[in-house]
């Protein structure tokens, strides 16, 4: 990987750290963006060629989305904050799965819970007036600025197809009319998809964004929808001050790292020292908890959970103690939800602020996954992510929600299907009422 630094003729380039996240191929296209101006529109192309900085990433209608609930680890924020006129607009909400299709959208381009939500006409509020726009006003910095605006768009709102048609402005300029997901999408509706804009920001130094009623929507269909924006302030690395010059510096800084290693080798010896001074202290064992999750397999009657995060150490948290933390799991406390389930914020006995997320049967990701997350998760340390200090599950109460739900037998192994006896079963579901009695 080569870094190119434009520098001037006395000056010097430094990097502090370096994130490299990988993307689809059709992340950013060179052709298919449209330059919208007082001039019209026109294609634009070669936008892969330059860099981008994100400066904003909105969720329309829905709220904030932390890097957990992105596959490439992106944070949305929402919308509200930017609405011109909040009265104008409606939330739209969806609890089904978009329908992503080749060609269109994909989870990489945004996750399901972008399409998920969208702010559309609020016809309640304008009875007498039903043409107007909803508008969102984006401070982006500097006036005059080039950006790239991608919108994205999924019909939550229709019962069937064709009923949806609206037009797309950017700084008052139109960008798209007649707009027709529909057609778009592959005739399919909750089908995700995106449009590229290339627009300058205004002299104030902001976007806007607006949808509206299309001229050919009949009265009782009037409506217009978005679910999500972006917008990326666009630079070119071929453009530099006069008088600089471009310096391709391959990432080898033989000095800095000497004395990188240097400093750790010191550091790490006298670390050494000091833990060779300590005696170490016999830690305390809980009595009470629940066994740990195990894919296919383990005990049911050991009462303490212990969990081996990593090869060097092992964390043992009761179940009563994250009941306690997030007050046996109150709603009031969630503070967001992902393929597996819902997260709770707590505070631990030792005023340890934590974050729980609570398995839900029946949820798309099952044990496997669970345990995957868990072992990716003990192994990272970011400051931007919050360090993982344990692992819990309620055996029994997780065994007896899958009972009730009549779906039992698909937490076994596939392997032993048809192995086990029924009777052995019915003792564990016996063992189950009774913890849980």
């Amino acid at each position: 990987m080569g870094l190119t630094c434009p520098v001037g003729e006395s000056g010097f380039g430094f990097v502090n750290a370096i994130e490299v996240f990988s993307a689809p191929k059709d992340f950013i296209l060179d052709e298919g963006a449209k330059l919208v101006g007082a001039s019209g529109i026109e294609v634009y192309r070669n936008l892969s060629s330059h860099v981008l900085e994100t400066i904003h990433r909105i969720n329309v209608g829905g709220s904030k989305l932390v890097p957990f609930n992105d596959t490439l680890w992106r944070t949305w924020t929402p919308d509200d904050d930017f609405l011109v006129l909040k009265s104008a607009a409606k939330l739209a909400v969806t609890t089904h799965v978009p329908n992503y299709q080749s060609g269109g959208a994909s989870r990489e381009i945004a996750p399901g819970n972008v399409y998920m939500t969208a702010q559309q006409m609020n016809k309640d509020n304008n009875p007498l007036q039903p043409r107007f726009n909803i508008t969102w006003n984006f401070p982006v910095g500097s006036g005059g600025v080039r950006h790239l605006v991608r919108l994205h768009f999924c019909d939550i709102v229709s019962t069937s197809l064709n009923q949806l048609f609206f037009d797309v402005y950017l700084n008052e300029y139109s960008a798209y009319n007649d707009l027709d997901l529909s057609s778009l999408t592959f005739h399919v509706l909750s089908s995700p998809m995106y449009m590229d804009f290339i627009v300058d920001s205004d002299d104030l130094g902001a976007v806007r964004v607006s949808v509206g009623p299309s001229a050919v929507s009949s009265l009782n269909k009037v409506n217009a929808i978005l679910n999500g924006v972006e917008i990326m302030k666009m630079a070119n690395p071929s453009h530099s001050q006069s008088g600089s010059k471009k310096i391709s510096v391959w990432i080898v800084v033989a000095s800095g790292i000497g004395v990188f290693v240097l400093c750790l080798v010191v550091f790490v010896a006298i670390l050494a020292c000091k833990y060779k001074k300590r005696k170490p202290k016999p830690r305390r064992v809980e009595s009470a908890g629940w066994t740990p999750l195990r894919v296919y397999g383990g005990s049911t009657h050991s009462r303490m959970s212990e969990v081996t995060v990593n090869e060097y150490r092992s964390l043992k948290i009761p179940f009563a103690d994250v009941q306690l933390a997030t007050n046996n799991f109150d709603n009031s406390l969630v503070i967001g939800s992902g393929g597996f389930g819902m997260v709770f914020k707590g505070v631990l006995k030792d005023n340890t602020k934590v974050a729980v997320k609570r398995g839900v049967p029946g949820s798309r990701q099952g044990l496997p996954e669970f345990q995957t997350e868990i072992t990716v998760l003990s192994k990272i340390r970011h400051r931007h992510l919050v360090s993982l200090i344990g692992e819990q599950v309620n055996l029994a109460e997780w065994a007896m929600q899958w009972q009730k739900k009549g779906i039992l037998e698909q937490i076994i192994d596939p392997h032993l299907m048809g192995q086990i006896k029924k009777s052995s079963l019915k003792k564990f579901r016996r063992d189950s009422r009774e913890m849980l009695g």
